[in-house]
């Protein structure tokens, strides 16, 4: 599968790939015992209206806020 853009998600219910609005889209944190704080970008599918969730790496979470 190739890499997604940043805009892009993959809904598992549709099994491809989505491209989502930035307006639509969300940076959401989440804590980790381990690794700290994990942050996440969360969307809903265009098609079926599924929850989406794509982990992204900390240095991108200060561009997208």
């Amino acid at each position: 599968m190739p890499k997604l853009s940043e805009t892009q998600l993959y809904c598992v219910k549709c099994r491809k790939a989505v491209t989502v609005k930035a307006n639509d889209m969300c940076v959401k944190v989440y804590r980790n015992k381990r690794a700290g704080m994990t942050p996440t970008l969360k969307g809903q599918c265009v098609y079926c209206d599924t929850s989406l969730t794509k982990f992204i790496a900390r240095d991108s979470t200060k561009d997208m806020t």
